[in-house]
């Protein structure tokens, strides 16, 4: 795999870890709680990989699901809620370089993993799923937000570079005097 490509993969496991460690930063889980739901998470992304063609990037890059170790340093690394955003906005940006199918991917396995742990079941609670708090909805959102702020870079048109070298052009023509 090249270096771009594994740089890609890196950005869209960080991204998806971020998101789940942002919904449980907010409803203040213990380290059990949140154990479980990057669980839950791990077993969305899965599901989710499963429904995406194996030639996608997105598709190999949970080809070995998440790791605890990715959980363990990225949560070591991202100490608030800001590095946790700029981690799924980061593979957001990764991924748009290859274009929308691949970003709508990457955005849709990132909200279903968050939205699956934000839903995981408590221990305390059998056979009853726990609503999600409204700290849980608005991390939901925020990183809905995130995502939505990401798109795909247009290559210029053979007239919009033309139009750019005539101005380069133009430009280093010395001024008369």
């Amino acid at each position: 795999m090249s270096t771009q490509a594994v740089e890609i993969v890196d950005g869209i496991q960080r991204g998806v870890i971020a998101a789940v460690l942002h919904v449980a930063a907010s409803n203040s889980a213990a380290a059990r709680e949140i154990a479980r739901e990057f669980v839950a998470a791990a077993d969305e992304v899965r599901v989710q990989s499963e429904l995406i063609p194996l030639s996608s990037i997105v598709a190999s890059a949970f080809a070995k699901g998440l790791s605890r170790e990715q959980l363990l340093k990225l949560s070591s690394q991202c100490r608030n809620k800001v590095q946790l955003l700029d981690a799924v906005k980061s593979g957001a940006r990764l991924v748009s370089r290859l274009g929308e199918a691949e970003l709508d991917r990457y955005r849709r396995v990132v909200v279903e993993a968050a939205a699956r742990a934000a839903t995981e079941i408590k221990e305390s609670e059998f056979f009853s799923r726990r609503r999600r708090t409204r700290a849980e909805l608005a991390a939901l959102g925020e990183i809905t937000a995130a995502l939505a702020g990401t798109t795909v870079p247009r290559r210029p048109t053979p007239a919009q570079l033309d139009i750019a070298r005539t101005q380069a052009e133009l430009a280093a023509v010395p001024a008369r005097t």
